[in-house]
């Protein structure tokens, strides 16, 4: 994820990275350029990044990692409800919590 994280920061679409997490969550500490689409409320954001998610080469869906299933929820709800291509979706098995504990960098607030 710390690889493809820079190229998420781009509007062109390429990388787009997922923060299934709940939004206090996200607006405490997410991986920069992620945007978030909360498992348990995704009609709130999925139909803003339905676009995007489509013309991505790569989605790198993340939570906090664990025993947190949110992220493999999302990626099957993508698939099988919203149409996305599964073959551009990876999760990030570690997520957040792993983020964290490698000290990397990290951004607050709002979506980018």
């Amino acid at each position: 994820v710390q690889a493809w994280q820079p190229y998420a920061k781009d509007e062109d679409g390429g990388v787009v990275i997922l923060d299934a997490r709940g939004e206090k969550d996200y607006v405490e500490g997410h991986i920069p350029g992620s945007r978030l689409c909360h498992h348990y409320h995704q009609e709130l954001y999925v139909p803003d990044l339905l676009d995007l998610m489509n013309n991505a080469d790569t989605i790198i869906i993340y939570c906090n990692g664990g025993n947190c299933e949110d992220s493999i929820q999302l990626a099957t709800d993508l698939v099988y409800t919203h149409g996305v291509n599964k073959d551009a979706l990876a999760i990030f098995e570690g997520g957040w919590e792993q983020w964290i504990n490698a000290d990397l960098e990290v951004q607050t607030g709002d979506q980018p």
